[in-house]
């Protein structure tokens, strides 16, 4: 749009069309701008809420943390369709995990007590 009323301009057609064209266009950018600060505003707020959260024994209490807040040697519980927040070692009970993103395998892994589990931060914050 800016071409067109800059090639209006130099072959000097002045009409109401080509004012009518820059006040469109002007308010066209002012909406774009707020539309962005907006969006802006949005993600910031998902991405305070939307953080992963686990259960974790501390001072022998279960309590639910944010999953950056781990440290070594915290006993983690995990449910079905949680997401591994750290990597650990299985201490009681059997897991089928979804391991595609480390690995690329297609199906489940099956991990019984002692073996590993690994955490995939996919460039996230937590």
């Amino acid at each position: 749009m800016e071409v067109a009323l800059i090639l209006e301009l130099l072959l000097g057609k002045k009409d109401s069309g080509t004012g009518c064209f820059v006040v469109i266009t002007f308010f066209s950018a002012i909406d774009g701008a707020i539309q962005e600060q907006r969006a802006k505003k949005a993600i910031g707020f998902l991405d305070t809420k939307l953080t992963v959260t686990t259960r974790v024994k501390r001072d022998q209490n279960w309590q639910t943390r944010a999953a950056r807040d781990l440290v070594v040697n915290d006993l983690i519980h995990l449910r079905i369709g949680d997401i591994v927040p750290a990597d650990a070692t299985i201490l009681n009970g059997d897991l089928d995990l979804d391991e595609s993103s480390l690995t690329g395998e297609s199906g489940n892994v099956h991990k019984k007590n002692g073996e590993l589990i690994f955490f995939r931060n996919n460039g996230n914050k937590w």
